[in-house]
Protein backbone atom coordinates (compact mmCIF):
# COMPACT_ATOMS: atom_id res chain seq x y z
CA UNK A 1 0.00 0.00 0.00
CA UNK A 2 1.38 3.36 -1.01
CA UNK A 3 1.24 6.63 0.77
CA UNK A 4 -1.16 8.03 -1.36
CA UNK A 5 -3.61 4.99 -1.04
CA UNK A 6 -3.06 5.74 2.74
CA UNK A 7 -4.27 9.19 2.27
CA UNK A 8 -6.61 8.32 -0.19
CA UNK A 9 -8.47 6.30 2.80
CA UNK A 10 -8.02 8.43 5.79
CA UNK A 11 -10.03 11.21 3.44
CA UNK A 12 -12.85 8.59 3.19
CA UNK A 13 -13.29 8.10 6.62
CA UNK A 14 -13.19 11.86 7.60
CA UNK A 15 -16.60 12.21 5.05
CA UNK A 16 -17.74 9.05 6.38
CA UNK A 17 -19.81 10.62 9.03
CA UNK A 18 -21.23 13.56 6.78
CA UNK A 19 -22.39 11.30 4.27
CA UNK A 20 -24.08 8.58 6.97
CA UNK A 21 -25.25 12.36 8.34
CA UNK A 22 -26.29 12.59 4.63
CA UNK A 23 -28.39 9.35 4.04
CA UNK A 24 -29.88 9.69 7.41
CA UNK A 25 -31.70 12.74 6.65
CA UNK A 26 -32.71 11.67 3.74
CA UNK A 27 -34.62 8.61 5.04
CA UNK A 28 -36.74 10.96 7.70
CA UNK A 29 -40.08 10.68 6.75
CA UNK A 30 -41.58 14.48 7.25
CA UNK A 31 -44.34 14.83 9.68
CA UNK A 32 -46.88 17.63 9.02
CA UNK A 33 -49.41 18.89 11.49
CA UNK A 34 -52.21 21.62 11.05
CA UNK A 35 -52.80 24.18 14.00
CA UNK A 36 -55.92 25.74 13.54
CA UNK A 37 -57.34 29.35 15.04
CA UNK A 38 -60.03 28.79 17.67
CA UNK A 39 -62.63 29.42 15.24
CA UNK A 40 -63.24 29.23 11.40
CA UNK A 41 -65.14 31.19 8.77
CA UNK A 42 -68.23 29.63 7.74
CA UNK A 43 -70.88 31.30 4.86
CA UNK A 44 -72.21 30.77 2.01
CA UNK A 45 -72.78 32.51 -1.25
CA UNK A 46 -73.18 32.21 -4.71
CA UNK A 47 -70.13 30.72 -4.97
CA UNK A 48 -71.61 28.27 -2.64
CA UNK A 49 -70.44 26.80 0.78
CA UNK A 50 -67.01 28.68 1.80
CA UNK A 51 -64.59 27.37 4.34
CA UNK A 52 -62.01 29.41 5.54
CA UNK A 53 -59.43 28.25 7.98
CA UNK A 54 -56.66 30.77 9.81
CA UNK A 55 -53.72 27.55 10.25
CA UNK A 56 -49.96 27.06 10.87
CA UNK A 57 -48.90 24.44 8.97
CA UNK A 58 -45.50 22.68 10.54
CA UNK A 59 -43.27 19.62 9.66
CA UNK A 60 -41.01 18.02 11.55
CA UNK A 61 -37.59 16.60 9.95
CA UNK A 62 -38.05 17.83 6.23
CA UNK A 63 -39.62 20.69 4.63
CA UNK A 64 -42.58 19.83 2.90
CA UNK A 65 -44.20 21.76 -0.14
CA UNK A 66 -47.81 21.48 0.25
CA UNK A 67 -49.63 21.73 -3.80
CA UNK A 68 -52.84 20.28 -2.32
CA UNK A 69 -55.54 20.49 0.07
CA UNK A 70 -59.29 19.20 0.34
CA UNK A 71 -61.83 19.28 3.35
CA UNK A 72 -64.46 16.89 3.58
CA UNK A 73 -67.04 17.92 5.53
CA UNK A 74 -69.72 16.04 6.79
CA UNK A 75 -72.72 16.46 8.86
CA UNK A 76 -73.97 14.25 11.48
CA UNK A 77 -76.67 13.38 9.05
CA UNK A 78 -74.02 11.87 7.06
CA UNK A 79 -74.49 14.00 4.56
CA UNK A 80 -70.93 15.53 2.81
CA UNK A 81 -69.31 17.92 0.82
CA UNK A 82 -65.97 17.84 -0.89
CA UNK A 83 -64.53 21.86 -0.50
CA UNK A 84 -61.46 22.25 -3.09
CA UNK A 85 -58.79 24.78 -1.42
CA UNK A 86 -59.11 27.89 -3.97
CA UNK A 87 -56.99 30.72 -2.47
CA UNK A 88 -54.44 31.05 0.19
CA UNK A 89 -53.66 34.93 1.66
CA UNK A 90 -50.65 35.48 4.32
CA UNK A 91 -50.70 38.03 7.03
CA UNK A 92 -47.92 40.55 6.10
CA UNK A 93 -48.02 43.30 8.40
CA UNK A 94 -50.00 44.51 11.55
CA UNK A 95 -50.86 48.16 12.70
CA UNK A 96 -51.61 49.54 15.75
CA UNK A 97 -53.68 52.26 14.70
CA UNK A 98 -56.76 53.32 17.48
CA UNK A 99 -59.27 54.66 14.90
CA UNK A 100 -59.07 50.94 12.85
CA UNK A 101 -58.27 48.50 15.63
CA UNK A 102 -57.18 45.13 14.04
CA UNK A 103 -55.86 47.02 10.65
CA UNK A 104 -53.57 44.52 8.50
CA UNK A 105 -52.39 44.00 5.92
CA UNK A 106 -53.07 41.15 3.75
CA UNK A 107 -50.83 39.11 0.40
CA UNK A 108 -53.66 36.74 -1.37
CA UNK A 109 -51.98 34.06 -3.47
CA UNK A 110 -53.43 32.74 -6.98
CA UNK A 111 -50.43 29.88 -6.95
CA UNK A 112 -51.74 27.25 -4.72
CA UNK A 113 -48.30 26.01 -3.36
CA UNK A 114 -47.14 26.64 0.59
CA UNK A 115 -44.23 25.87 2.19
CA UNK A 116 -44.27 23.56 5.49
CA UNK A 117 -40.86 24.22 7.50
CA UNK A 118 -39.25 22.76 10.45
CA UNK A 119 -38.10 26.39 11.74
CA UNK A 120 -40.87 28.27 12.29
CA UNK A 121 -45.23 29.00 11.82
CA UNK A 122 -46.40 31.26 9.86
CA UNK A 123 -50.15 31.74 9.46
CA UNK A 124 -52.05 31.10 6.71
CA UNK A 125 -55.70 32.05 5.36
CA UNK A 126 -56.97 28.91 3.82
CA UNK A 127 -60.16 29.67 1.78
CA UNK A 128 -62.06 26.38 0.55
CA UNK A 129 -64.86 26.60 -2.17
CA UNK A 130 -67.78 23.77 -3.49
CA UNK A 131 -65.93 23.55 -6.82
CA UNK A 132 -68.72 20.87 -7.99
CA UNK A 133 -71.66 23.54 -6.86
CA UNK A 134 -69.83 26.02 -9.11
CA UNK A 135 -70.01 24.62 -11.84
CA UNK A 136 -74.13 23.65 -11.30
CA UNK A 137 -74.53 26.70 -10.25
CA UNK A 138 -72.91 28.73 -13.61
CA UNK A 139 -74.59 26.40 -16.24
CA UNK A 140 -78.18 27.87 -14.59
CA UNK A 141 -77.30 31.02 -14.32
CA UNK A 142 -75.94 31.05 -17.94
CA UNK A 143 -78.94 29.57 -19.35
CA UNK A 144 -80.90 32.58 -17.52
CA UNK A 145 -78.91 34.95 -19.36
CA UNK A 146 -79.15 33.50 -22.49
CA UNK A 147 -82.90 33.55 -22.03
CA UNK A 148 -82.85 37.57 -21.13
CA UNK A 149 -80.55 37.98 -24.08
CA UNK A 150 -83.25 36.03 -26.23
CA UNK A 151 -86.01 38.43 -24.58
CA UNK A 152 -84.16 41.34 -24.97
CA UNK A 153 -84.76 41.32 -28.76
CA UNK A 154 -88.35 40.47 -27.86
CA UNK A 155 -90.02 42.12 -25.06
CA UNK A 156 -90.26 45.92 -24.08
CA UNK A 157 -89.51 45.06 -20.72
CA UNK A 158 -86.88 42.25 -20.44
CA UNK A 159 -85.76 43.13 -16.65
CA UNK A 160 -89.11 42.77 -15.80
CA UNK A 161 -89.80 39.45 -17.81
CA UNK A 162 -86.84 37.19 -16.39
CA UNK A 163 -87.78 37.56 -13.25
CA UNK A 164 -90.84 35.33 -14.09
CA UNK A 165 -89.38 33.26 -16.39
CA UNK A 166 -88.71 29.64 -15.61
CA UNK A 167 -85.12 29.97 -16.46
CA UNK A 168 -84.44 32.75 -13.71
CA UNK A 169 -86.78 30.73 -10.98
CA UNK A 170 -84.72 27.37 -11.59
CA UNK A 171 -81.64 29.04 -11.04
CA UNK A 172 -82.63 31.17 -7.97
CA UNK A 173 -83.81 27.50 -6.48
CA UNK A 174 -80.82 26.05 -7.19
CA UNK A 175 -78.55 28.81 -5.32
CA UNK A 176 -81.13 29.49 -2.58
CA UNK A 177 -82.44 25.51 -1.95
CA UNK A 178 -78.41 24.31 -2.07
CA UNK A 179 -77.38 25.74 1.80
CA UNK A 180 -75.40 22.98 3.06
CA UNK A 181 -74.70 24.53 6.64
CA UNK A 182 -77.83 23.45 8.92
CA UNK A 183 -77.70 22.92 12.69
CA UNK A 184 -75.70 19.88 14.01
CA UNK A 185 -71.69 18.78 14.36
CA UNK A 186 -69.88 18.46 11.29
CA UNK A 187 -66.27 17.15 10.71
CA UNK A 188 -64.56 18.51 9.33
CA UNK A 189 -61.70 16.23 7.38
CA UNK A 190 -58.72 18.38 6.08
CA UNK A 191 -56.22 16.23 3.57
CA UNK A 192 -53.24 17.82 2.31
CA UNK A 193 -50.92 16.33 -0.17
CA UNK A 194 -47.15 17.31 -0.99
CA UNK A 195 -44.18 16.24 -3.15
CA UNK A 196 -42.33 15.37 -0.17
CA UNK A 197 -45.08 13.44 1.12
CA UNK A 198 -45.71 9.47 0.34
CA UNK A 199 -49.22 9.53 0.84
CA UNK A 200 -52.44 11.69 1.89
CA UNK A 201 -51.60 13.94 5.64
CA UNK A 202 -55.42 13.73 7.54
CA UNK A 203 -56.34 15.67 10.57
CA UNK A 204 -59.96 15.70 11.35
CA UNK A 205 -61.88 18.94 13.18
CA UNK A 206 -65.32 19.43 14.78
CA UNK A 207 -67.63 22.50 14.77
CA UNK A 208 -71.50 22.68 15.64
CA UNK A 209 -73.55 25.28 14.43
CA UNK A 210 -76.09 26.45 16.67
CA UNK A 211 -79.30 27.73 15.29
CA UNK A 212 -78.91 31.06 16.02
CA UNK A 213 -76.04 30.76 13.54
CA UNK A 214 -77.74 29.20 10.58
CA UNK A 215 -80.59 32.17 10.89
CA UNK A 216 -77.98 34.54 10.45
CA UNK A 217 -76.65 32.97 7.48
CA UNK A 218 -80.20 33.05 5.98
CA UNK A 219 -79.58 36.94 5.62
CA UNK A 220 -77.50 35.92 2.40
CA UNK A 221 -80.25 34.13 -0.17
CA UNK A 222 -82.32 37.30 -0.17
CA UNK A 223 -78.70 39.34 -1.26
CA UNK A 224 -78.46 35.81 -3.28
CA UNK A 225 -81.42 36.41 -5.30
CA UNK A 226 -80.76 39.67 -5.92
CA UNK A 227 -77.22 39.35 -7.15
CA UNK A 228 -77.85 36.86 -9.53
CA UNK A 229 -80.89 39.24 -10.92
CA UNK A 230 -78.62 41.72 -11.37
CA UNK A 231 -75.73 39.45 -13.01
CA UNK A 232 -78.46 37.83 -15.36
CA UNK A 233 -79.77 41.31 -16.68
CA UNK A 234 -76.13 43.61 -16.74
CA UNK A 235 -73.49 41.10 -16.72
CA UNK A 236 -71.95 42.27 -13.78
CA UNK A 237 -71.64 40.83 -10.27
CA UNK A 238 -72.08 43.81 -7.29
CA UNK A 239 -70.55 42.12 -4.25
CA UNK A 240 -72.93 41.85 -1.26
CA UNK A 241 -72.55 42.38 2.47
CA UNK A 242 -71.99 38.91 2.74
CA UNK A 243 -72.94 37.31 6.66
CA UNK A 244 -70.17 34.46 7.71
CA UNK A 245 -70.79 33.05 11.05
CA UNK A 246 -67.08 32.19 13.56
CA UNK A 247 -68.32 29.22 14.73
CA UNK A 248 -65.20 27.48 17.33
CA UNK A 249 -62.85 24.59 16.25
CA UNK A 250 -61.72 21.87 18.10
CA UNK A 251 -59.62 17.87 17.47
CA UNK A 252 -62.39 15.68 16.51
CA UNK A 253 -63.29 13.19 19.01
CA UNK A 254 -62.42 9.61 18.44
Amino acid sequence: MTGSDIVAIVGAAAWAPQIIQWINEARKKPKLELIPAPTVVLGYTPAGPVIQLAASISSQNRDVIVTEMIVRVQHESREERLLKWSSVAETLASFNVPEIPGLSMNKTQNVLAVKAITETLTEKYLTFNDSHFQRQAQEKINVAREHFNYLSGQVKEPAQEIIRSKEFQQAVQFLTDSVFWREGTYVLEVQVSGKQLKGVHREAFQVTLTRREIEGLQANLQLIEEGLQEYVTSGQRIQKPWAFIHPSIRLASG
